[in-house]
C-alpha cells in the first residue's frame, strides 16, 4: 500500500494511548513523499483479521524521506500502540487484548499521521472467542500438577481437547449449562520433568474444525535446584534468576513481594515473552529459607496464575531483620545458646532494619535474673514494629550497651518482668546495672500496667524506657514518646509503686532524656512516686539536662502521693531540667507533696532547673506541698544550699480543693522546707491562687494548721535564709476563701488555727528567717470571705507571718515591695486587746503573734527596707514595713504606701510594737482607721514600751466623717505608754483628716506652731525633738 503525500511538518501533540507526547519537531514543507505499510514483508492490505487471543504485532513502516516525523494511534483500547519515536522508515508495534467474549469485536482503526495531515492505512478486526478460559496459562513444579480450568462455549456446540505433547494428560469432565453459555471442567496433568524447563500445548476444536484456542503450560525443569519439598530453591546471594515463558497478550501484570525484580523479555519462540524474576540477597536471621509467592495477573479473568512456591537459600544475618529472628536470640542468649548468627565482627548485636514483631508473643525477654544480657545491642536508629501486649524487650542488663533503638507507636506493653521483689512494666528494658549504657533510645509505644500477681511482689515500677537503674548505670540522650499509665490496685502493698516517663527507679545516672508520653496514676497504694522523668531517684542516683513536655496526673485513692514534672520523689540530684508539662492532683491521698520539677527533695543537688508548667492540685488531701520547682524539700541533717541561679518558676498553682482539717504550704519556688536550708537567687515569674473552701460544697475547711502561701517558699518550718530572691511583675500570690458549712449547716468561711499566711517571697516561717537583697512586684492578696472568719490572716510584701517558735533572731533587711497588698479575711479582732489579728504589712505582715505568756522571746530585726505599694484589710492592723512585731528593731525603712479599706489600726512603719525600737525611718501617705480602736499613727499606730527615733512622717492621717471624732492619731505614734520614748522625730501634713473614697476633704493641717501639739494620740511616752517635717519638699 503505498500513498503520496504533500506534507507540512508541523510541531504537535498526539497520544496513541500512551501516557507521554511526543514532539515531532518544527514546522517545515518537505513536497511529495511515499509511505508504505507491510507485515512480514507483505503488503498490509486495508484489513487485518485477528482471532481471538491475544497478539503482538509488528509493521514495517517505508518512508522516501528519513527526516519525517511520524506517530501511529489507535480508536480501540483492546489495540493499543507500544509508545516508541518515529522518524523515517521504521516500525511500530500493536498489542492485541484476548476477546474475552464470544462476539467480534468492533474493529480498530489505525491513523498514521504526520504534521497535519492523516491517513487510515488498515483496520483491524478481531473475532469473538469460541472458548473462553478461566486460565489460559499453567505454571508446573518439576514434580508435575493437576490444574482444574473452567472452559466456556455456546450452547450446542460439539468440541474436543487435545495435548499436543507427551508429557500431558488431558480429562474433559462433566458440562453445566450456566444461561447463555455452558460451563465444562478440564483437567490438566503434568509428571515429573526429567529434562530442562519445557513448554506444552493444549489444543481446543470445535468438531470437524481447526484449533481455535490454546492452554499453554510451563513446567520447571532440571537446571533448577530444589529443597527437599520439591520446591525451587533459589541461591542466597540472589545470583540466579527464575525464568518462565509466557504466551503473548495472556498476563497484565505479575503480584510478587517489593524485593523481588520483574523483567521481560523477548522470546525466541514467536508469540512468547519471557518473564525473568531476580530476587535479591536473603539475609536470614532466623535460620530459614524465604518463601516467595509470585502470581500472574490475566487479562481475560480475575483469576491469578500462581507460580509453584519459589524458595530462596539463606546467608546469615549476623543481626536481626525480624520478630521471628529477634525471639530466636532471646531464645538462645537466655539458653546459653550459639548468637553468633545475630552477631557482628565485633562481636555486637546489630538490628539491620525495621523489624515486625506482628505475631509474636513476648513474654521473656531478653536477660534474665540468672543469666543478665551483656553485650552491645545497636539498634541503629530502626524500629521495633507491632509488639503488642508484651513484656520489655530486654529484662536485666549487666555491664551492657543499648543504643539506637525506636520503639514504634504501633507497641504496646502490658506485661511485667520481675526485678527482685518488684513487677516491672517497660518498654525497652526492666532493669540495668553494673555499667549498663542506654543510650539515644526512643520509645513511641504505649506502657500500661495490667493486674498480675506474684508470690514475692511488693511494689510496681512503670516507665516509658526503663524500670529500675541501679548505681553506676547509666540512661542518656533518650526519649519517651509514649504514654505510661498505672491503673490497676496494689493496696496491700507496704511499699511504693513508681511511675515515670523514662524511668522507675533511679540509683543511677539519668542524663539528657526528654519525655513527651502522658504520665497518670490511678492505683490504690500505699505511696505512689510519679515523674515526667523519673518517679524515684534514690541518693546515688542523678537527673541532669533532662525535659518533660508531657502531663503528670496523679488520681489515686489513697496513701501519700510524691509527685513532679520531672522527679516524684528525689532523694539524690535533679539539675540543669527543665518542665513543660501541667501536674493535675486530683488524689483522695492523705498527702501530697508536688512541684513542677520534683514533688520531695533530700539532701543533695538541685541547681539550675525550670519549669513553665501549671500545677493543679483539686483533691481532698489534708496535707499539701506544692512548689513551683518543689513540693518540698528535706534535707535530712545534711548542709543544703540552694542556689537558683539560673533557674526560673514560670508556671501557674492552683490548689482548688483540699480534705478538712488540711495544712497547706505553697510556694513559687517551694512548697515547703523542714530543715535550715538557705534559699537564693529564685525569681518567680507565675501566678499561686489557693482557695480555702471545699468547692463551695460540703463542710467548710476548719484546720488546727496553717495555711502557707509564698511567692517564693511557703512553709518553713525551721529556720530558713532567702537572698536575692524576687517576684516578677505580673506574678501573683493569691488566697482565695469562700463559704462552706458548718457542723449545723449553716454558712461558715475556712479557718486556719495557725492562720493564713501570705508573703511576696516567703509565707510562713515557723521558728526564725533571715531574708535579704529580696524584691517582690506580685500582686499579694488573701481575698475576702462572703462573712467573717476566726482565722488569724498575715499578709507580706516580703514575708507574710514568722511564728518565732524558738529563741532565735529573724533578720530582714534591704528588702522591697512595690505592690498593692490586701486582706479581706474578716475576724473582727482588735489589736487593742487581742493577738489574733489580720496583719497587713508592707515588708512583713506579723512577728511573734503569740501573746506575752507564750512568747518564746525570739528577735526581728528589719533594716533598710522599701515598701511602694499601699496595704488594705478588712479588719486589724496595718502598716507600711510591719504591721505587728514584739523585740523588734526596725531601722532605715521607708514606705510610700497608702492604707485602705477598714483597719482597726494603721501606720506609715508599724501598726503594733511590743518592747521594740523605730530608728530612723520614713514614711509618707495617706493612712486612716475605720474601727475600733481607730488608731493612725504616721510612724507607729500602737508601740508598747517601745521606742521611736530620728523617724520622719508626712501625709495625712485620718478617718471617715463618721468615725473622725472616735479616732486617735498622732504624727509619730497614734497611741504609746510610760514605758516608750519619742526622740527626734519629725512629721507633717494633716492630722484628723476627713477621708471619703481615699480623697481627703478636710483636716487640721500641721504647722510649726502646732507640730508639738500632735506627735502623740495617747499615753504618756517621753517625747524631746519633735520637729516639722515638709516631705513634699524634701524626698
Amino acid at each position: 500500500m503505498n500513498k503520496i503525500l504533500t506534507i507540512l511538518l508541523a510541531a504537535v501533540s498526539m497520544t496513541a494511548c500512551v501516557e507521554e507526547a511526543i514532539d515531532y519537531g518544527s514546522s517545515r514543507e518537505i513536497g511529495n513523499i511515499e509511505v508504505s505499510f507491510l507485515r512480514n514483508g507483505a503488503d498490509v492490505g486495508e484489513t487485518v483479521a485477528l482471532t481471538a487471543i491475544g497478539h503482538k504485532l509488528e509493521f514495517d513502516v517505508e518512508l522516501n524521506d528519513d527526516n519525517v516525523r511520524w506517530n501511529v494511534v489507535s480508536d480501540q483500547s483492546w489495540c493499543s500502540v507500544v509508545q516508541e519515536e518515529h522518524r523515517g522508515t521504521g516500525k511500530f508495534t500493536l498489542s492485541i487484548l484476548p476477546n474475552d467474549s464470544f462476539e467480534s469485536r468492533q474493529p480498530a482503526t489505525i491513523t498514521f499521521s504526520a504534521g497535519e495531515y492523516r491517513i487510515v492505512p488498515f483496520r483491524l478486526t478481531q473475532s469473538g472467542n469460541e472458548f473462553i478460559f478461566s486460565k489460559s496459562y499453567i505454571v508446573s513444579g518439576i514434580g508435575g500438577t493437576s490444574a482444574k480450568i473452567t472452559v466456556r462455549t455456546l450452547p450446542d456446540v460439539e468440541w474436543g481437547v487435545t495435548p499436543e505433547n507427551s508429557w500431558l494428560v488431558v480429562n474433559k469432565g462433566e458440562s453445566v449449562t450456566r444461561g447463555d453459555f455452558v460451563e465444562t471442567s478440564v483437567t490438566i496433568a503434568s509428571g515429573q520433568n526429567e529434562a530442562e524447563s519445557r513448554m506444552g500445548r493444549i489444543a481446543f476444536s470445535r468438531s470437524g474444525e481447526d484449533v481455535g484456542a490454546y492452554v499453554s503450560i510451563w513446567q520447571f525443569g532440571t537446571e533448577l535446584n530444589y529443597d527437599e519439598a520439591g520446591n525451587v530453591l533459589l541461591p542466597a546471594d540472589g545470583s540466579k534468576a527464575l525464568e518462565i515463558l509466557v504466551p503473548d497478550g495472556v498476563v497484565n501484570g505479575v503480584t510478587a513481594p517489593e524485593d523481588v525484580t520483574v523483567s521481560t523479555e523477548a522470546s525466541e519462540e514467536e508469540g512468547f515473552t519471557r518473564y525473568v524474576f531476580r530476587l535479591g540477597e536473603n539475609l536470614s536471621d532466623s535460620r530459614s529459607n524465604r518463601e516467595v509467592s509470585i502470581s500472574l495477573n490475566q487479562f481475560i479473568s480475575s483469576e491469578t496464575i500462581a507460580l509453584p512456591p519459589v524458595c530462596q537459600d539463606y546467608k546469615v544475618a549476623h543481626g536481626i531483620l525480624t520478630g521471628k529472628g529477634m525471639q530466636l536470640f532471646a531464645e538462645s542468649f537466655n539458653g546459653g545458646g550459639d548468637i553468633s548468627d545475630w552477631t557482628d565482627a565485633d562481636g555486637n548485636v546489630i538490628m539491620l532494619g525495621d523489624v515486625d514483631m506482628d505475631g509474636v508473643q513476648w513474654e521473656t525477654p531478653i536477660g534474665t535474673e540468672e543469666r543478665p544480657f551483656s553485650l552491645t545491642f545497636d539498634g541503629k536508629g530502626h524500629s521495633i514494629l507491632n509488639l503488642k501486649d508484651a513484656a520489655p524487650l530486654f529484662g536485666h542488663c549487666s555491664g551492657a550497651m543499648l543504643s539506637n533503638l525506636v520503639v514504634d507507636a504501633s507497641c504496646s506493653f502490658t506485661k511485667p518482668v520481675m526485678a527482685g521483689s518488684a513487677a516491672v512494666w517497660a518498654s525497652a528494658a526492666a532493669a540495668v546495672e553494673n555499667s549498663t549504657v542506654v543510650t539515644s533510645c526512643t520509645n513511641n509505644g504505649t506502657v500500661k500496667a495490667g493486674f498480675y500477681e506474684h508470690e514475692s511482689m511488693t511494689s510496681a515500677l512503670v516507665a516509658g524506657l526503663v524500670g529500675r537503674v541501679q548505681e553506676g548505670a547509666v540512661v542518656e540522650k533518650s526519649k519517651n514518646q509514649g504514654n505510661v499509665a498505672l491503673s490497676v490496685e496494689f493496696s496491700n502493698m507496704n511499699a511504693p509503686v513508681l511511675t515515670g516517663g523514662v524511668v522507675a527507679e533511679l540509683s543511677g545516672s539519668l542524663d539528657y532524656c526528654t519525655n513527651n508520653g502522658e504520665v497518670s496514676d490511678k492505683s490504690s497504694a500505699k505511696e505512689h512516686n510519679i515523674g515526667g522523668i523519673a518517679a524515684r531517684v534514690e541518693e546515688s542516683g542523678a537527673v541532669k539536662g533532662c525535659e518533660n513536655y508531657a502531663a503528670v496526673s496523679e488520681s489515686s485513692v489513697n496513701g501519700d502521693v510524691y509527685a513532679g514534672g520531672v522527679a516524684g520523689y528525689a532523694l539524690g540530684g535533679v539539675s540543669d531540667s527543665f518542665n513543660g508539662g501541667a501536674l493535675h492532683i486530683t488524689s483522695g491521698a492523705a498527702t501530697v507533696k508536688a512541684g513542677g520539677i520534683a514533688g520531695w527533695c533530700g539532701q543533695v543537688y538541685l541547681n539550675a532547673n525550670s519549669n513553665k508548667g501549671d500545677i493543679l492540685s483539686d483533691g481532698t488531701s489534708k496535707y499539701i506541698f506544692a512548689g513551683g520547682l518543689y513540693g518540698q524539700v528535706e534535707p535530712g541533717g545534711a548542709v543544703m544550699e540552694l542556689d537558683f541561679a539560673g533557674a526560673s518558676s514560670e508556671g501557674s498553682i492552683q490548689i482548688m480543693n483540699m480534705a478538712d482539717n488540711c495544712a497547706l504550704g505553697v510556694g513559687g519556688f517551694i512548697g515547703g522546707v523542714t530543715h535550715d536550708v538557705p534559699v537564693m537567687n529564685a525569681e518567680f515569674g507565675g501566678k499561686i491562687e489557693v482557695r480555702l473552701h471545699r468547692d463551695g460544697k460540703g463542710p467548710r475547711v476548719t484546720s488546727d494548721a496553717v495555711c502557707a502561701v509564698g511567692g517564693i517558699l511557703g512553709w518553713a518550718e525551721s529556720v530558713v535564709s532567702l537572698g536575692g530572691c524576687a517576684t516578677k511583675a505580673g506574678s501573683e500570690v493569691r488566697v482565695v476563701c469562700r463559704q462552706g458549712k458548718d457542723s449545723n449547716g449553716a454558712d461558715d468561711t475556712p479557718y486556719f488555727k495557725k492562720g493564713i499566711n501570705v508573703g511576696g517571697i516567703l509565707g510562713y516561717a515557723a521558728k526564725a528567717c533571715t531574708v535579704t537583697d529580696s524584691k517582690s512586684m506580685a500582686t499579694v492578696r488573701a481575698e475576702r470571705a462572703n462573712k467573717r472568719t476566726t482565722s488569724v490572716s498575715c499578709v507580706g510584701g516580703v514575708v507574710g507571718y514568722i511564728a518565732g517558735l524558738e529563741r532565735k533572731e529573724s533578720v530582714i533587711s534591704n528588702c522591697n515591695n512595690s505592690s498593692d497588698l490586701y486582706s479581706g479575711i474578716q475576724n473582727n479582732c482588735s489589736p487593742l486587746d487581742s493577738y489574733e489579728i489580720t496583719c497587713v504589712g508592707g515588708i512583713l505582715g506579723a512577728f511573734d503573734l503569740n501573746g506575752a505568756a507564750s512568747s518564746t522571746g525570739g528577735k526581728l530585726s528589719v533594716s533598710g527596707c522599701v515598701n511602694s505599694g499601699n496595704f488594705a484589710l478588712r479588719r486589724g492592723s496595718s502598716a507600711g514595713i510591719v504591721a505587728y512585731a514584739r523585740n523588734a528593731t526596725i531601722s532605715g525603712c521607708t514606705s510610700t504606701g497608702n492604707s485602705g479599706d477598714y483597719p482597726n489600726a494603721s501606720a506609715g512603719i508599724a501598726g503594733k510594737l511590743e518592747n521594740s525600737k523605730v530608728n530612723g525611718c520614713r514614711a509618707k501617705g495617706v493612712i486612716q482607721a475605720h474601727n475600733d480602736p481607730y488608731y493612725a499613727g504616721g510612724i507607729v499606730a500602737m508601740g508598747l514600751s517601745t521606742d521611736i527615733s530620728e523617724s520622719r512622717f508626712y501625709g495625712n492621717l485620718g478617718s471617715s466623717k463618721e468615725s473622725i471624732d472616735k479616732l486617735t492619731y498622732g504624727g509619730i505614734v497614734a497611741e504609746s505608754d510610760e514605758k516608750s520614748s519619742v526622740t527626734d522625730c519629725l512629721y507633717g501634713g494633716m492630722v484628723q483628716a476627713i477621708i471619703a473614697g481615699g480623697n481627703v476633704t478636710e483636716g487640721i493641717n500641721v504647722t510649726s506652731a502646732n507640730v508639738a501639739d500632735y506627735p502623740v494620740g495617747k499615753g504618756t511616752p517621753s517625747v524631746s525633738g519633735i520637729g516639722l517635717w515638709d516631705g513634699e519638699a524634701e524626698e
